[in-house]
Parts: C-alpha cells; structure tokens; sequence
C-alpha cells in the first residue's frame, strides 16, 4: 500500500474534532464523531496490510504483526497513562484517586471501554467529564479489532478461499450494524463503547478494498466523492450533540463520509490536495499523540476552571502542542525504529513487560488511596450508602416496564400505604418498612428507577432518548395500586426530568409539570383517600462524597460547613416546588423537608457528624434515620385522621 498523505489530512481533521468538543466549543457539539472516523481509517488501513500479506504470502506473520503494533502503540500509551496516574494522584480526593487506579488498571490492559460498558458509563455524562483517562475507551477498541481481525481474515482464508474475504466482512458489517442499531435504544454505555457494535465502522473501512477501482479520467468524481465525504463529517460534528435522539443518524454519516474520502481520494482531486497539505499532514502524522494528551491535560485544567476560558484554552492547547511533538520524536519514533527491539521476540516481551508496567503503577496507585483512606473522616465518608442500599430487588429495573411490587411491614394489616415514585422514593423504602412494621401498617413499594410517577411522557439521559418502559409501567403501577385501594399513598421524586411532548424533549416547563401532576392527584382521589407528597431534595452541584474527601485530607474530624452550599445554587426543585404550591386539592399533604435539609437558606452537606448525601443528590443511609421520626409522625396525624 502506497503512503497517502491525504489520509494524514483526515487523521487530523478526525482528531482536531475530538479536541475541540473536549474542550466544551459548542460550535462543534458533535466533534466526537473523529473517534468514527479513525475506526474507518483503522480498518482501511490494517485490512490493507493483511490482505496483502494473504494474497503475496498465503499467510500473515503474525509475530511481524503485532510486534509493529506494540512498538507504535504501547510506549506511549504506558507514559500517558503513568504520567496520568501520578499527576491525577496529587489533585485528585483519595476516592477519586482509587477509582482512578482502577481505570488506569483497565487501560493499561487496553480494555477500558469494557470496564465503562460494565459500569454503565455514559461517556457524556457530567459525573465522568473529569475521569482524565476516559477517552482511553476508543484505544480499547483499536487494540481489540488489532488483536482478533488478523486470526479471522487468515482462518477464514484457510477455509473458504482469499477471494470470499468481501462476503466475510460484508456479513459482520450486517451483523454488527443490526445489534448497533437495535441495541442502541435500550442500552446506550454497551452499545457505545462495545467492540462488537462498533466492528461496522472497521468493517466500511475494509470494504474499501473490495470496491472497484477508479478510472482515471473520473477526476471530477473524485474530488465531488472526497467533498460530499468531508461534509458529511464536518455537518455531523456541528449539527448533532451529546443528546442527539438518534446515535444511527449521528454514527451513519460520519462513517459513511470518511469510507468516501479514502474511496475517492485515491484519485488527485482538489480537496485531496488540501488534506495533504504540509500543516495538515503533519497534525496527522501526531494525531496518536494528540489523542493521547489532550484530554489529560484538558481535564487537568477543568479542575481549576470547569468552563475553560480562552487563556486556559490557549495555555492547555500550548501544553498539548508540545507533549505531542515531543513524545511523537522521542517515544512514538524512537521505539519504532530502534534497534534494540528490532527483534519480534524482543518487541513482544517488552510489549508484554509495558503492560505489567502500567499494571503495577496501577496498583500502587490503589494501595496509596487505600492508605489515604485510612483516617477516621475519610473512613467515615468512604463509608456512606445510598438511603435505599440494598433495595434493589424492589426497583423495576430501568430498561424494563416489568412491574415489581414487594410488600413490607405488617402484610397482613387492614391499613395500606403504597410508596410510589423513582430512586427518591427509594431511598425511602427502609425507613418506611421500619415505620410500618412498628406501627402495624402494610406498606407496598412501587418504584421504578428514573421514573418519576407525574403523568408525562419524560426524557433520560442515561438513555439518551424518551424513556418509554416509564410510561408503560406507570400505568401497570397506576393499576396496581388502584385494585389495592390504599388509605395512604407516599408520593416523591427527582425534581430535573425534561418532559417529552410530541418526542421532542423540552426544558424547564413549569405548565406540563403542573398538568402532570394535577392529572396524577386526580386519578389519585377515584381510589385513595390521601396522599403524602415529599418535594424532591436539593441537589449539589457536586458529589457530596468526593467532595468531602478532597477537603477532609488527612484530617480526623468532617468540618460542619464543608462542601455546603446555599439554596439559591440548587435549582433542581424548584419547578415542582412552584406546580405543587397551586394544588386544588385539599386531600394532598405536602411534607416540605426544606428547612430540613437547608436550614437558615445554606444547604450542609455534614450534619451531627454524618454524611447526608451518598452522591450529589441521593441521601444517605445515615442521614434517612435523622428524617425518619418526622416522616413517622407526619403518617400517624394521617392515619388518625382517616
């Protein structure tokens, strides 16, 4: 395969998108597609090489193979992710260093997009904007494409023939592309960072070889192939964003306009020429190094400055610049032509002594936070469960409508209360198990995780789409617990859902959350007497845990005012707050914990020495006790009064 220049050009157009959504340019909402092109690039390129090693050799050396692979790869991923690590380790709280060292750990092993698959990780979720190794994921999947696709090409060859390799990749482009697309919906973090769903993308690059040549007086073709394809990409990047609806519409066109400017760039054409230029070319020729760096030292610099101001931008975009020119001349090329190493038994052992670098850098890493954790206070925090720890066999899981009702308390009492909501309700179930079975009261949990119960259609993020197995359980629930014909039905939920309406998702509209909940009561009131309505809790602006342990330090004692807030700087409650203030009905009793949990307008995050938050805005098990005498002595007036 000839060297192209013009596919430089869009290694550095793919990895100049990447930086720039990182560093949070709105312009480019959807920059993330560059890591969908390098795929393409990827597959064009190491499909290339095989296949001309099948065909000249009727086999692959696969010694050769991943030799080279190692020494372009793993020297300067161990000196990023060491480098990360240890600078990380100096800012980071003990508990964010600990669940550091477990991604470093993944990283180093080049499997982090599984690790953020199994945790569920939603890559544009605001918990994970300053995990200074997340973007490790799409190397991940590099290396696991690198490590499988030459062992399929060269079995496939050895059974059914070289000239059948096309039906071969045909066929997982089909297969991958069906589970990518059908499986998006229900399941965004596997679906995004899974070899499997993402193996299409490889797949259009490697097709490339199969489709027919060019003809050399099709110049005009060429250059409208090469144009259509850059607009494809760079539409894509400005158009979409992180909560674009449909990922097959965002992934499609990229994919798809990266195979054309490899396809038609073959050919000399105008825009081919501006992807070779000499700037563009050499950002290219870094563009591994690019990669690697920038999103380290961006977060780095979040820390300070969470929007990122331009003389940030400029000082972290300087910074880049110069880890990556240096590491591409002293790392990438050093490895790659030096003699030492030359030698495919010597490159794999060194690959193989790199992992277990970053495996123990990794693990010492986990042994210091460990230690860090040692003190009383951090003991404390690294301590704190959610309110409802342990309830999950109650909860109808997210990506399911099934409906899962657990009876607690005196199950066969003539006085039914139902608790009914989302993972605020939740929290709830312990304490109000206690309180039914004390009082000799059935008590039915009906909860639903990111489900609130108000009667509108809502959008999750975690999904990234309308969240539909809400709905259909909603009304299973509503069923429910109308056979049940409760005295008392407990009502609470997160206070931020963005309500859907005509499948458009829309912000802060106070008028649908109102009607939501006013139709809701009054369906309510045809077959229980009362409800107890508990406003949404405050939300922080940070997670409470991590915060404290930053501050606490070595210290053994949790200072009062540590990581609290003032109420004008949670915002979360407050279009509930104003739909409930105007209710007409008299039956609703409203238990308003606010003076509770932000006495005198500030908002603690310590009280009587425990943690009330278990993140930024689900209460803590320690902190459910303190509020479970006033919810017991709201349900007795209640129950008196019926």
């Amino acid at each position: 395969m000839r060297f192209r220049k013009d596919i430089q050009g869009l290694r550095a157009l793919a990895v100049l998108l990447v930086i720039v959504f990182h560093s949070n340019i709105a312009t480019f909402s959807g920059g993330y597609v560059g890591v969908d092109v390098f795929f393409v690039i990827s597959g064009y390129l190491i499909t290339g090489l095989l296949l001309k090693e099948l065909k000249d050799n009727q086999g692959i050396q696969f010694k050769s193979f991943y030799s080279k692979r190692i020494k372009r790869i793993l020297p300067l991923s161990l000196v990023v992710t060491v480098t990360t690590l240890f600078i990380f380790s100096l800012i980071l709280s003990p508990l964010e260093t600990k669940e550091l060292s477990k991604t470093g750990l993944m990283a180093s092993v080049f499997s982090s997009n599984l690790w953020f698959s199994y945790l569920a990780t939603s890559y544009f979720g605001s918990e994970n904007h300053l995990n200074p190794l997340l973007h490790t994921w799409s190397l991940g999947v590099e290396e696991q494409f690198y490590l499988l696709w030459p062992a399929v090409l060269f079995l496939f060859v050895q059974a059914f023939g070289f000239r059948k390799v096309k039906f071969l990749i045909v066929t997982l482009i089909i297969i991958s592309m069906f589970i990518f697309l059908t499986q998006f919906s229900n399941n965004v973090p596997q679906t995004f960072f899974s070899p499997h769903t993402r193996a299409w993308q490889f797949g259009f690059g490697a097709l490339i070889h199969f489709l027919p040549q060019l003809k050399a007086d099709y110049r005009y073709t060429s250059s409208a192939g090469v144009g259509t394809g850059l607009t494809l990409i760079v539409l894509t990047s400005l158009l979409i964003g992180p909560e674009f609806n449909s990922f097959a519409a965002y992934a499609i066109p990229p994919t798809l306009g990266a195979m054309m400017v490899i396809y038609f760039g073959e050919k000399n054409n105008a825009f081919s020429n501006i992807l070779a230029c000499r700037p563009l070319e050499f950002i290219g020729k870094i563009s591994f190094s690019l990669y690697l760096w920038h999103w380290p030292v961006l977060v780095f610099f979040q820390f300070s400055n969470p929007s990122l101001s331009n003389s940030n931008l400029f000082l972290a975009y300087s910074i880049i610049a110069l880890l990556s020119i240096g590491s591409f001349y002293f790392i990438e090329e050093t490895f790659r032509h030096n003699s030492i190493i030359k030698k495919e038994r010597t490159a794999l052992l060194a690959g193989l002594s790199i992992i277990a670098a970053g495996c123990f850098a990794s693990f010492s890493l986990y042994a210091f936070s460990k230690f860090e954790l040692n003190s009383p206070a951090q003991k404390k925090i690294e301590s704190v469960e959610f309110g409802g720890v342990n309830t999950g066999s109650c909860i109808s899981k997210i990506k399911e409508s099934e409906l899962i009702v657990c009876e607690k308390g005196d199950v066969k009492s003539e006085r039914t209360l139902v608790l009914f909501g989302d993972s605020k309700a939740q929290q709830w179930i312990p304490e109000l198990s206690d309180i039914a079975a004390t009082r000799g009261w059935k008590l039915l949990t009906v909860v639903k995780a990111g489900c609130p119960p108000v009667l509108m259609d809502v959008y999750l993020s975690f999904l990234g789409r309308e969240y539909k197995e809400c709905s259909i359980w909603k009304e299973k629930a509503l069923k429910h617990i109308e056979l049940e014909s409760p005295d008392v039905i407990v009502m609470t939920h997160f206070g931020s859902y963005a309500p859907m309406v005509n499948g458009n998702k829309v912000k802060g509209n106070y008028d649908i959350w109102q009607k939501g909940i006013n139709n809701l009561f009054e369906r309510f009131f045809t077959f229980t007497p009362t409800v107890l309505y508990i406003p949404d809790n405050p939300m922080f602006p940070v997670d409470i845990p991590t915060c404290l342990s930053r501050k606490v330090g070595g210290d053994i004692h949790i200072q009062p005012d540590a990581c609290g807030f003032s109420l004008s700087e949670m915002n979360n409650h407050l279009n509930v707050k104003k739909a409930i203030s105007n209710l007409p009905f008299d039956n609703v009793v409203v238990m308003d914990l606010i003076e509770n949990y932000c006495p005198n307008n500030f908002c603690p995050a310590v009280s009587n020495g425990e943690v009330r938050y278990s993140d930024h805005h689900h209460l803590s098990k320690q902190y459910m006790k303190e509020l479970s005498p006033i919810m017991d002595d709201k349900l007795v007036r209640i129950f008196s009064n019926l």
